[in-house]
């Protein structure tokens, strides 16, 4: 059904239809926001079924036409409260000041749902006239009224507010002291003194609140009251101090915040490491490299990137601590932590390339692959590195980056005297998949080791290059059976049927279960994709 068949079906069942249809029929033209349905809602606003009036001032707020808006004001004198309801948050939507007093108005009405409608939605004008009528409503009897008389009065942002907002910092009901806190933070500057004193509140949640509103109100008050806020006796207040910091970014709180990272609570360690991070300064730098090995991974995490935002001054301690590092996950943080600060710090890893201790030259490595292409004549150099680690941390990494630079050195690296940076090589080949590599690959299913060899195929295969066909026929012959599977699994990458054959008469001799499954499916992808080809 086109929309203008199904806009027509709905005023029709909105004429014609029983209570249950009109009301349905109301409620679908709002959604639907069908212009076309504006008068016919209008009418309906004088329905004898309380559910269609109530559905039909909805709608029309939906619709959002300020035609409407005179209809809905004589709907706030309707019998039933929740059509008064819906007419008092209709005018909200249509957002009309000529609205104002008949909704100051509903402020006093009998039903607490229409009174809180209808400060809600004086809120959300935001029009000054309305102040006057909302401070008596901080005197409701109900404390959702409260509350949300609070709220609006925050939105409007009238320091005249302020005065008659502070007694209720101490309302029975902790929405309200929390609705007012936020107000108070809204109105800003005129409010920063009582806020302050929030923070000797005994109610661990005021003062968490207090703080939140205060960092956003950037006032010289503020700064002494959040960082003492750093030694509270509840971590969610800390927590929130710390966080806070991070929008006022002043080198006083650097001291305080770098004592927070002893903090017996890993939220305040991670707030306090984020400020730090932001705050940047260098006498941050010693305490973060030492949380890189704190007991909570999110911690550890967040100092690798407080550390990287520090940048180049944090790089000296990056290096020493990576030089005495005693495990693989100590020294890959440090080493993110490097790689983060990015060019900016690529010649400081070059000058440590040259330090004699392995552990550190094989952390700036991993560095350097983080790095990424500014990095890959550093690494082009590490592959002529003494150290049989680092060479295949080069290799590692540049096979991550796969740039083209690296094609030539990868394939001198096959010549390596080490076999597990021969098969990191020929796997850094595969990944580039540059058929220059396809000569010294093939070279490389003669190596002695049977790992290189199986590299060496499975690099032949993702190349996908014919030249590899004979010669990983021939590999179908080696001794070991890891190679066998995958020079099966190559022939099957390149997809040249020439290759149905031997791999027939591999089958007959292969006595390996795993391998003679791997010729079988090769045998039979070929056949297929020889009969489709043809």
């Amino acid at each position: 059904m086109s929309s203008e068949k199904r806009v027509a079906y709905l005023l029709d069942a909105l004429r014609k239809g029983d209570a249950q249809a009109r009301r349905k029929a109301a409620e679908d033209i709002g959604q639907l926001r069908a212009r076309e349905g504006l008068e016919s809602l209008i009418e309906s606003l004088g329905d004898k079924d309380s559910g269609v009036r109530w559905m039909a001032a909805v709608s029309l707020g939906q619709i959002g036409d300020s035609r409407a808006t005179e209809h809905l004001l004589k709907l706030l004198k309707d019998k039933v409260w929740r059509v008064r309801w819906a007419a008092v948050g209709a005018l909200g939507e249509l957002g009309e000041s000529q609205a104002i007093d008949a909704l100051s108005r509903a402020l006093k009405d009998p039903i607490v749902g229409v009174r809180e409608k209808a400060a809600e939605v004086l809120g959300k004008l935001k029009d000054p006239r309305v102040v006057e009528p909302l401070l008596g409503v901080l005197k409701d009897e109900d404390w959702h009224c409260r509350w949300q008389a609070a709220v609006a009065l925050g939105k409007i942002r009238d320091a005249r507010s302020v005065a008659f907002l502070i007694p209720l910092l101490n309302d029975e009901a902790s929405r309200v002291r929390l609705g007012v806190i936020e107000a108070l933070g809204k109105i800003g500057k005129p409010a920063v003194d009582h806020l302050l004193r929030v923070l000797n509140n005994p109610d661990n949640t005021m003062r968490w609140s207090a703080i939140e509103v205060l960092a956003k109100i950037q006032d010289e008050r503020t700064l002494d009251a959040i960082i003492h806020a750093l030694l509270d006796r509840d971590w969610q207040v800390r927590w929130a101090a710390a966080k806070a910091l991070a929008k006022i970014i002043d080198l006083k709180s650097v001291g305080p915040l770098i004592r927070c990272l002893e903090d017996p609570e890993w939220h305040v360690r991670w707030a306090s490491i984020v400020t730090l991070g932001k705050i940047g300064d260098p006498r941050a730098v010693i305490p973060l490299v030492h949380k890189l090995n704190d007991e909570s991974s999110i911690v550890q995490w967040s100092a690798v990137s407080s550390l990287a935002k520090i940048g180049v001054p944090a790089i000296k301690q990056l290096l020493e601590a990576l030089a005495n590092v005693q495990d693989d996950a100590s020294r890959w943080r440090i080493s993110s932590a490097l790689g983060k600060i990015g060019v900016p710090g690529i010649e400081h890893l070059l000058k440590a390339l040259e330090d004699e201790r392995v552990a550190l030259r094989l952390g700036v490595v991993e560095a350097l692959s983080s790095i990424g292409e500014p990095a890959i004549e550093p690494l082009l150099h590490c592959l002529k590195e003494g150290s049989r680690d680092v060479r295949w941390g080069a290799v590692s990494a540049l096979s991550g980056i796969r740039d083209i630079r690296a094609v030539q050195a990868l394939v001198q690296a096959l010549k390596d005297s080490d076999s597990s940076v021969r098969w990191g090589a020929a796997a850094a080949l595969g990944g580039l998949r540059n058929p220059q590599a396809v000569e010294p690959l093939i070279q490389a299913l003669s190596d002695a080791d049977s790992g290189v060899r199986w590299g060496a195929a499975s690099a032949l295969g993702a190349i996908k290059d014919k030249r590899a066909v004979t010669p990983l026929v021939r590999a179908l012959s080696d001794a070991d059976s890891g190679v066998r599977w995958g020079a099966a699994s190559a022939l099957t990458e390149i997809g040249d049927p020439s290759a149905i054959a031997p791999l027939t008469q591999a089958l007959e001799m292969e006595e390996d279960a795993g391998v003679h499954r791997a010729v079988q499916e090769a045998i039979t992808r070929l056949q297929k994709e020889k009969t489709s080809g043809s």
